[in-house]
């Protein structure tokens, strides 16, 4: 049968659905669809081996359109020849030691595995060490795989050369770009707009490098200059532990907006929908991504977008449809707001830019995993169809 053995162990414990999330939910629920079983396991601390999800988790790994599963009772006992896929950070879910993609290997198995960014060694000063060296245990875990596929070309050359500089194998790579569509959203162009209000969205979890307090003081700034009543939501989620200081600063600079600014949490494909209905653009701060699922994800349901020109970003927010500026320079945000809210024809002709521009789906994005691993497709035509065209073609 053609099955994958697909890794989800962090997944199934978070109920929201960040980027990672969404590729993990998303490929599975895809390469379903395409007639490939899906077995899903993680680790399990307490056999120190691994396992197949509880049903619990099953339910969790479904959300957001992932895949409905029917699990299997055990592990095959011969694993030799299977492909393990580990479509997510294994970080912090599996134990120091515990390298899922050895496991594999010791297994006879094949292993390919998606490689994002070496964000966290890039952002260091907001690790602490420890955490630090668990990235970089498991970024030696790619030396081990069969094949790699990095999300850009940024994120392949960054693997191969942390790789080659600590000394490690580097493995086949092939990049495979992700896919924009927002699943159960379907592409949709903007409508002229008649409304006085000018409404931004921005999405992403709130940490420095996501660069939430430059895109709001930028606000503050754009709605001074102008007189312009713009408003901006932010849909992301909080890490208040991790970086206090910056939630209370954000906290602060909200306030002062007096209701122009808001944030929203936990947000679930329907209601992201309802948001990005009433948007005019969205604009995603972050200067440093392994791909920028919110600039394709905008585009997708037709909306332009101010973001970075550089980074993994510069690789795929080319193309018509959005407006890009350096965001580590506050004004220049200021000024791309500006432009937006304050010129129709612009925001016009960028929302047609955005409406035409091609945005991969997540079953293109499956096809081309697929093809990576040479996953056969099955086809799905019913076995009484197929009889029937049979028994018609023999005149029987």
């Amino acid at each position: 049968m053609n099955r994958v053995f697909y890794w989800c162990g962090l997944t199934v414990t978070q109920p929201f659905n960040t980027g990672i999330q969404r590729v993990t939910r998303c490929l599975a629920a895809e390469l379903q669809k395409r007639g490939t079983e899906i077995i899903p396991i993680k680790w399990n601390a307490r056999k120190n081996g691994v396992s197949i999800i509880s049903g619990k988790e099953a339910e969790i790994f479904a959300a957001y359109s992932g895949p409905n599963i029917s699990l299997p009772d055990r592990l095959p006992m011969n694993l030799k020849g299977e492909w393990m896929i580990v479509p997510e950070v294994i970080v912090p879910m599996v134990m120091p030691g515990s390298n899922p993609v050895r496991w594999a290997n010791d297994q006879g198995m094949k292993t390919a595995a998606i490689f994002y960014d070496l964000i966290p060694l890039k952002t260091a000063t907001d690790l602490h060490a420890k955490h630090l060296e668990l990235f970089a245990e498991y970024w030696r875990m790619f030396a081990e795989a069969d094949l790699v596929l990095p999300i850009s070309k940024e994120s392949e050359s960054d693997m191969v050369w942390w790789l080659g500089h600590n000394g490690h194998h580097i493995p086949e790579v092939k990049t495979v770009y992700l896919a924009g569509e927002l699943p159960g959203i379907p592409r949709s162009a903007k409508s002229k707009k008649e409304s006085e209000t000018f409404n931004l969205v921005s999405v992403g979890s709130i940490e420095p490098r996501k660069n939430h307090v430059a895109v709001i003081r930028a606000v503050l700034d754009a709605r001074e200059q102008t007189g312009v009543d713009i408003r901006l939501t932010i849909i992301g989620r909080t890490i208040r532990d991790a970086y206090p200081e910056l939630h209370v600063l954000v906290d602060n600079l909200m306030a002062k907006s007096n209701g122009a600014i808001t944030l929203r949490e936990s947000v679930g494909d329907e209601e992201m929908n309802d948001i990005l209905s009433d948007a005019d653009a969205t604009v995603f701060g972050s200067w440093l991504e392994g791909f920028g699922l919110p600039v394709l994800e905008s585009l997708w349901r037709g909306l332009p977008c101010i973001c970075h020109n550089g980074s993994s970003i510069g690789e795929i927010a080319p193309g018509g449809g959005t407006v890009m500026v350096d965001m580590t320079a506050q004004d220049r945000i200021t000024d791309a707001i500006i432009e937006l809210a304050t010129s129709p024809d612009q925001l016009e002709e960028l929302t047609a830019e955005a409406s035409r521009r091609h945005v991969k789906t997540w079953a293109e994005y499956a096809d081309d995993v697929a093809n990576a691993l040479e996953i056969e497709k099955i086809d799905h035509t019913p076995f009484y169809f197929m009889m029937t065209d049979y028994l018609l073609r023999r005149n029987l």
